[in-house]
């Protein structure tokens, strides 16, 4: 088995699988309302909402470092606001994400290889390798603090 079929078998597993913690993402976010996602139990703490939103420009940008898009980040763009807190509005983000997730696997596998894995996508940046096992533990990390903020919702 090749090694990029590797990295997009755990990413399958992180966001939709079954991974060694049990809690992929997606289903972490099933039967979610909008106001259970949009609430703040910490404060000063990202909603579920908000994380998922994060999530999804994560998405963007390994699609992007892969077919060596550049486009300019402004502060803050990391972490877009919910714009419409409706049930509607809630759908449509944790349906973005599914998609998003799914077009991210099959990028990689479709146009990353093995050779490739060791080079940087972007000149001045870490491997390819590490960029893509920082977006499995980038799942693993904000499907920690959903899994805490459902609990502390509840």
């Amino acid at each position: 088995m090749r090694e990029i079929d590797r990295l997009v078998d755990q990413m399958e597993q992180a966001h939709v699988g079954d991974p060694w913690t049990s809690a992929p993402l997606v289903p972490l976010l099933d039967g979610l309302t909008a106001e259970q996602a949009s609430a703040k139990p910490i404060p000063d703490a990202h909603s579920i909402w908000e994380i998922v939103l994060h999530l999804i420009v994560t998405q963007e940008y390994i699609v992007e470092l892969v077919r060596d898009i550049s486009r300019p980040f402004e502060p803050g763009d990391e972490w877009p606001s919910v714009e419409e807190r409706t049930e509607d509005a809630w759908r449509f983000t944790v349906e973005r994400f599914r998609a998003g997730e799914a077009e991210t696997r099959e990028v990689v596998a479709a146009e990353v290889s093995d050779e490739r894995l060791d080079a940087p996508f972007r000149e001045g940046g870490t491997a390819a390798y590490n960029n893509l096992h920082g977006y499995i533990q980038h799942a693993f990390y904000h499907g920690g603090q959903i899994s805490v903020l459902k609990r502390l919702g509840s």
